[in-house]
């Protein structure tokens, strides 16, 4: 019939002969190839993604080996983190019966002072009682987005998270630095108003970073306590020796 001449089918022939059912038209044709570069496109972006999380993971690396002092390493480490990956970053670790905060790095003063006027001692910061509740299940927290229920959840009025939100934080995850069956401390990544919300890829990759960083820090305190045993090795030689004269 008329309607159907000049028609092709998908396979690019004409219709003559009922040689196929389905028939393409123009417009179907564009919308398949608008999904088709649609397809391409998003595959090379998450390409594109997954090759920058293995270039941050790699440049961690490579920061965290840098050297053996361990805090100045850890505020390289945040340094590099920000803002390539997060708005704040932050390293918090054990230090007898204390949570210490030891490497800060945020990516504008506002952020950055709202973190740092956190109080330091647990049982006077929500921040830190959550960052505790991470090193007793060794488990990270993933707060994709800051809300109302969140806020409550962590205490009655939720001050604390509710300044971070007041200061452009949306978006949290904490994670554990563990090594040899041990944990360590807390490395916590945040963004900010004006950066996408984390997502399950984002939780991914910190915890790679997290992985390396507690290899990092379980190595450098090994150095240290091998150097401070040698040094006093050395000292009690050095007093046989006089004593010996």
């Amino acid at each position: 019939d008329q309607a159907g001449a000049g028609r092709r089918t998908l396979d690019g022939r004409d219709n003559a002969g009922d040689r196929a059912d389905v028939v393409a038209e123009p417009g179907q044709r564009l919308v398949g190839r608008r999904g088709a570069v649609a397809a391409v496109l998003e595959r090379e972006k998450q390409l594109a993604r997954a090759n920058e999380a293995l270039q941050m993971v790699a440049d961690a690396g490579v920061e965290l080996t840098s050297t053996l002092e361990l805090n100045p390493a850890l505020r390289g480490l945040t340094e590099l983190v920000v803002p390539r990956f997060a708005d704040v970053c932050a390293v918090t670790l054990v230090e007898g019966s204390k949570l210490e905060r030891v490497a800060l790095t945020a990516s504008n003063a506002r952020l950055g002072d709202a973190i740092g006027a956190l109080p330091t001692e647990i049982g006077d910061s929500e921040v830190l009682q959550t960052a505790a509740m991470v090193l007793r299940s060794d488990r990270p927290v993933f707060v994709r987005e800051f809300s109302d229920e969140f806020l409550r959840s962590i205490s009655p009025a939720g001050a604390e998270f509710a300044r971070l939100e007041t200061a452009g934080l949306r978006s949290l995850i904490m994670m554990p630095l563990t090594a040899r069956g041990q944990t360590l401390g807390v490395m916590a990544f945040m963004r900010g108003s004006g950066s996408p919300l984390f997502d399950r890829s984002d939780l991914s990759l910190a915890g790679q970073i997290a992985r390396r960083t507690a290899v990092a820090t379980d190595n450098a305190r090994l150095y240290m306590e091998a150097r401070h045993a040698n040094d006093a090795k050395d000292e009690f030689l050095g007093m046989m020796s006089h004593e010996l004269r």
